[in-house]
């Protein structure tokens, strides 16, 4: 393994998953050079290897959390499998109507929000879509990585990360901003609630009251009896009914329980 130890980069990647349930095989050692060797000298260790060596064995979490976050991959742009956006409009926003004589207020959960492009996408949805009485904070995202939950509330994006978009939604969400930037629109930055929250938590809020959870990309990362432990874990939070899409080219595992596949990516709440 390059100059690092393999029994120095298994620690490292037990520890790491351990703390997030990313799974490090030998072939993210590649991965690991290009995010942390840097890290490493800035810190003022010798070498990657001893960089990683403590990581692995320190008792510091914030330092391990560090190193989870310039991990994480946070490749994402507007309009990601557009398709289960339109199946967001033209399928659930309507079920999401009907199931207003419920208590409580709609509620999506965008749960791997990573720079926010997906969660103002669904907020720019619903906003177009439902009635002006329902109340803001209709979306949640929430991120593992404190840094670019950050980045994703100030809602500033380059021009050209804008423009899979289709043209109508370009001008309704966002605004120019200086050369070669957009923001937000002020109409819809209240309708995002952005944490931090980790997956590998035993549980997460909003039990039993959300109508949609998005967790695209991101359980790939897990073993698989952690992905099917976040699985149950996001169940509990949905409504009878209530939908997960995961990305098309997951599935749910086969021994996930009380699930049925609706389409590609897309599942319901039995």
């Amino acid at each position: 393994m390059a100059d690092v130890p393999e029994s120095t980069f298994r620690a490292f990647a037990d520890r790491i998953r351990r703390r997030s349930g990313i799974v490090l095989g030998p072939e993210k050692l590649s991965l690991v050079q290009a995010r942390l060797q840097r890290v490493a000298s800035d810190k003022g260790f010798s070498d990657l290897a001893s960089y990683l060596a403590e990581v692995a064995r320190t008792h510091d979490e914030v330092m391990v959390m560090d190193a989870v976050e310039r991990l994480t991959t946070n490749h994402t742009y507007f309009w990601r499998e557009n398709d289960h956006f339109e199946k967001f409009r033209t399928m659930v926003i309507p079920d999401m109507r009907d199931q207003l004589a419920r208590p409580g207020p709609p509620r999506v959960w965008c749960a791997a929000s990573s720079t926010g492009q997906e969660p103002w996408t669904l907020a720019g949805l619903l906003q177009e879509a439902v009635p002006t009485s329902w109340p803001r904070h209709s979306v949640v995202a929430s991120d593992l990585s404190s840094e670019v939950v950050e980045t994703a509330k100030q809602g500033d994006y380059l021009i050209s990360d804008v423009q899979r978009l289709p043209e109508h939604y370009r001008k309704q969400w966002f605004r120019p901003k200086g050369d070669r930037r957009v923001s937000i629109a002020p109409s819809l930055r209240h309708e995002v609630e952005y944490r931090t929250l980790n997956l590998m938590d035993s549980s997460y809020p909003w039990r039993g009251s959300l109508h949609v959870v998005f967790c695209r990309n991101v359980l790939i990362y897990f073993d698989p009896d952690t992905r099917l432990q976040v699985i149950d874990r996001i169940r509990n939070t949905l409504r009878p009914g209530g939908w997960l899409f995961l990305s098309q080219t997951e599935g749910l595992p086969k021994e996930a329980q009380g699930w049925k596949r609706v389409g590609a990516g897309i599942s319901r709440k039995l």
